[in-house]
């Protein structure tokens, strides 16, 4: 039997080695690299071990720690271990992937000529306002470069913020503020029965008459473009300053002897208020005349003994006046001259004149109108006489006691009719005349969201959910909703679709005809929205109107919203900012001696602008040298000797620095005292988000401007290109070679667009094409709407780069979010306060905008883990799982999204027992076709106000 050595002498020294040095293997795709050929334990270990090979040392057979000699040993296995602990730390940061450092991402980057992208500033469109007094300007030329700046916004701790506008603009007093038309000019048509007139003291009461001549009938005599009526309510309304009137038969009644109507534009209306008669109706009645009287006539035989009178009616008992003949017939009454009963002031030169029977009615002009007096019938007093211009009167010639004259009183105007439509779609016609707008101008469009309330024959209507799988709901008499977007018709049907939101904040769509809903005055507390759009066509309405064509800013549709007419504003004075300030300094002096001459700015970030450039930005930096103005260009790398280029270099912490080319490659900087000058602009990215209505400072004032705001929030400003995403973007650089061809050059050219975090790209098939379905999402979340500058700009560089006969669609995604109860169990020692906390802190970063992907669904192990994960968390019980609507658009710029698959919102506190019945996932789904329509990947993020985390 064997004994080991060590049993016979534990020194150790005679020990073989036993500690070999490790193979490294580090397989593809690790976040990190194993570089390290051992630890402090494992050099001691082996250097211990090996000094019993070693003759020379043959002689120490100590191993004890407090040996000097292992001590030794064990600080140079200290060495050694910080040595190896660096050397991974070095190797690590030569490898794309694995690289810690920002600056060596960005070296690793430069190796393949990928440059992070700089972030991009925000834009904004600028309404500005000028003074109106009468002895202001009536024209203002905004100049490029005019500063303002943002209010510090108290709920998100933001600085103020300087924009510039980019272009000369001229600004007219007029522009200020421009409102729809609220009315339009009353039609009276056939089958009217009431009007309402202007003003409340026309002195118009029950049993007045109207006259309605149409423009026709006042060319023509002989039209019969015209009606008049007798009124039988008279109603004054003193807070819409009109009056009502109505009367009985409708407007162009016909029976056998009345075919007339009224005249649907350019109708005169005038009151009827004297009624007057014909001379000699009130005679006395001739059958009950004396004999003598009869003989005096000349009708009656004085010698007859027993006169019998067969006349019923005095002699020449017509309308016609006797006293006036006409020349070629003398003895016959002139059929166009009447008297009237009593002298009438009313009975003027060219007024109308109205003759009446029961059955029978005539128009007529007063040609002449003169005072008379007359005897006849038994009767002498002073007349009106007056001559007609007009048909025969042989239809009133026997009618003298029963014709009716009525004549014509003051004209009475139509009051206009207010629009009770809402302004949206293709146009918009203006209360007045601006004659210089011109197409191609931008205008701002602000007001509320127009309302209607379901009528009451429709009982309730159905509201289908835009998103899917959501409940419909009903919509009932009475119940008032707002438009969320512009309403359209159906043109199979002939039915409007709204688009609705009810007082609980479920939005769908409703189908119906256009009197199920009427329209409705918005509430004191709706909010005004605005929305940017252009004007493609200037015209006029009516010769007191203009009519604007516009189209979004997309260029696609007209109006996105659906306004209520009455708070309606539209500024016109508006133009185009971008966030940042001008600065315009010496960089130094040129010498051309030395190669590759560099010169830093003094001021960062620099400032670049949105475009359709691949990345999405253009430089602000301008940079001269003896006031001639030298190119930026990527690399110097194949310049000619006298090519005035240079390079831009952004440093990691955003430092920037311009180098220029040492005679070979690029030109070399000729020698001058501070002949190389820069112009830029200072400030980019988030800060540049700011909400509407905060840009409110001139930081330099052209004369004649007044004011400035922002109705729209500014567009989406995006940071520089963080490690991470360099990290992920740049190998697409030598993998598309800035060319999108396949599916994923789509989903990576859309990422590495500045303002764009997330982005993914699916195959869809429409039923005729194939086409390529990109989803993006903007920084924070922001959405990246299709009337939004980004969202032009990005399809423009896709479309600039692509196959041009590949169709694509670009769209924001669908936001979704989600609520969650969970009970956790304390590990013991730990703070409840503290952990419940950082559980919720957790769960809430792990599931945000930044750590999630379009089209990731949410399981609930994942949830589970991520509380899991929280220090001093011993175990989880998920409660609770569920969907959610999403949140309203707020300061960061989330757009308002719709629920899918709908449970309830979870008020806090109160967490929803469903316990063994929790959802594995709630699912996320990508870019899909569903009933023809083509709906956008969602994201599914949480919601941080329906977490709730409590301890057993």
């Amino acid at each position: 039997m064997s004994v080991s050595p060590s049993v016979l002498d534990d020194c150790g020294c005679c020990d073989e080695p036993t500690v070999a040095t490790p193979v490294i293997t580090n397989p593809a795709g690790l976040s990190a690299i194993a570089y390290r050929i051992g630890t402090q334990p494992q050099f001691k270990a082996r250097m211990t071990t090996a000094i019993g090979t070693l003759p020379a040392l043959s002689g120490l057979t100590s191993r004890d720690a407090s040996d000097p000699s292992i001590a030794l040993v064990d600080a140079w296995a200290t060495v050694l271990d910080v040595l190896t602990f660096y050397q991974e730390r070095i190797a690590n940061e030569g490898f794309l992937r694995t690289a810690a450092e920002t600056q060596s991402v960005y070296s690793l980057a430069a190796e393949i000529g990928y440059a992070p992208n700089p972030g991009v500033a925000a834009d904004v469109y600028l309404a500005f306002q000028l003074e109106s007094s009468p002895a202001a300007l009536r024209l203002v030329t905004v100049p490029t470069g005019t500063k303002v700046q943002s209010l510090p916004d108290p709920k998100t701790n933001s600085k103020p913020q300087i924009f510039e506008t980019v272009a000369d603009f001229d600004a007219h007093v007029e522009w200020n503020v421009l409102y729809p038309r609220p009315s339009v000019p009353q039609r009276l048509g056939v089958g009217e029965n009431s009007a309402v007139l202007a003003g409340t003291a026309t002195l118009l009461k029950a049993g007045d008459g109207l006259l309605f001549v149409g423009f026709q009938r006042a060319n023509n005599r002989r039209s019969q473009h015209w009606d008049f009526r007798v009124l039988e309510t008279v109603t004054v309304d003193p807070a819409t300053n009109t009056t009502v009137v109505t009367w009985g038969t409708a407007l162009g009644h016909q029976n056998p002897t009345l075919k007339v109507h009224p005249e649907h534009s350019d109708l005169h209306v005038y009151a009827m208020r004297t009624r007057a008669g014909v001379f000699g109706f009130n005679a006395p009645d001739w059958r009950l005349m004396s004999k003598d009287t009869r003989v005096h006539w000349g009708v009656v035989d004085p010698t007859d003994p027993d006169p019998t009178d067969l006349v019923p009616q005095w002699p020449h008992f017509r309308i016609f006046s006797p006293f006036v003949k006409d020349p070629k017939n003398p003895t016959a009454p002139p059929p166009s001259i009447i008297d009237l009963d009593a002298v009438y002031s009313e009975a003027a030169q060219k007024s109308y004149v109205l003759l009446t029977l029961e059955s029978y009615a005539q128009l007529f002009k007063i040609a002449e109108a003169t005072q008379a007096a007359r005897a006849d019938f038994g009767l002498s007093g002073k007349t009106t006489r007056i001559t007609l211009d007009g048909p025969n009167l042989k239809n009133f010639a026997r009618h003298v006691r029963d014709t009716v004259v009525h004549l014509q009183g003051p004209e009475v105007a139509l009051a206009d009719l207010p629009l009770a439509t809402p302004v949206h779609g293709r146009s918009i016609a203006l209360d007045r005349v601006v004659g210089t707008l011109t197409a191609g101008q931008t205008i701002i469009v602000s007001g509320k969201r127009a309302r209607a309330v379901v009528a009451g024959q429709a009982h309730h209507l159905t509201v289908l959910p835009d998103a899917p799988n959501q409940q419909s709901f009903l919509i009932r008499a009475g119940e008032s909703v707002q438009m969320t977007a512009d309403y359209t018709k159906t043109k199979r049907t002939g039915a409007y679709v709204w688009s609705v939101r009810n007082a609980s904040g479920l939005e769908g769509k409703v189908e119906g005809q256009s009197w199920m809903l009427k329209w409705v005055p918005a509430l004191d507390t709706d909010e005004t929205i605005s929305e940017v759009v252009m004007v493609t066509k200037v015209d006029l309405d009516d010769a007191t109107h203009t009519r604007l064509a516009i189209a979004g800013a997309s260029t696609v549709g007209g109006l996105l919203g659906c306004y209520d007419r009455a708070s309606v504003r539209i500024n016109a004075n508006v133009v185009r900012g971008t966030h940042g300030e001008t600065r315009q300094e010496v960089l130094g002096s040129g010498d051309a001696s030395q190669t590759f001459q560099t010169f830093a700015l003094r001021q960062s970030p620099l400032t670049y602008t949105s475009s359709s450039d691949p990345g999405g930005g253009t430089t602000t930096l301008t940079i001269t040298v003896d006031g001639v103005r030298w190119s930026e260009v990527p690399t110097l790398y194949g310049r000619g000797p006298h090519e005035q280029v240079y390079v831009v270099r952004i440093a990691a912490d955003g430092s920037v620095a311009v180098e220029f080319g040492d005679g070979v490659n690029g030109a070399r900087l000729p020698t001058g005292v501070e002949n190389v000058k820069a112009t830029y602009r200072v400030g980019t990215g988030r800060p540049g988000n700011v909400g509407p209505d905060r840009i409110k400072l001139l930081m330099t004032r052209p004369l004649g401007v007044q004011s400035v705001d922002n109705p729209v929030a500014s567009g989406i400003g995006a940071d520089a290109e963080s490690m991470d995403s360099a990290r992920a973007n740049a190998p697409q650089q030598v993998v598309t070679f800035s060319r999108v061809v396949s599916l994923t050059d789509f989903e990576d050219f859309a990422r590495g667009f500045a303002g764009i975090a997330k982005a993914q790209a699916d195959w869809l098939w429409d039923g005729d094409s194939r086409i390529v379905f990109v989803t993006v999402a903007g920084t924070d979340g922001a959405s990246v709407d299709d009337a939004g500058l980004k969202h032009q700009q990005l399809v423009a560089s896709i479309a600039s780069y692509g196959d041009a006969h590949q169709q694509f669609v670009v769209a924001t995604y669908e936001p979704v979010s989600f609520g969650l109860a969970a009970q956790v169990f304390i590990e013991p020692g730990h703070d409840q306060t503290t952990v419940v906390q950082a559980a919720t802190n957790a769960v809430t970063d792990a599931f945000s905008f930044g750590n999630r992907s379009l089209g990731q669904p949410v399981f609930e192990s994942d949830v589970i883990a991520a509380i899991q994960g929280a220090q001093g968390v011993l175990a989880v019980d998920l409660t609770a799982l569920y969907v959610t609507t999403p949140p309203p658009t707020g300061a960061t710029g989330v757009p308002s999204g719709r629920p899918i698959n709908y449970m309830r919102t979870l008020p806090r506190k109160q967490p929803l027992k469903a316990k063994g019945t929790l959802p594995v996932a709630l699912p996320s789904r990508r870019a899909r076709l569903e009933n023809g329509v083509k709906l956008a990947a969602q994201l599914v993020t949480i919601d941080p106000n329906q977490v709730l985390v409590t301890a057993t």
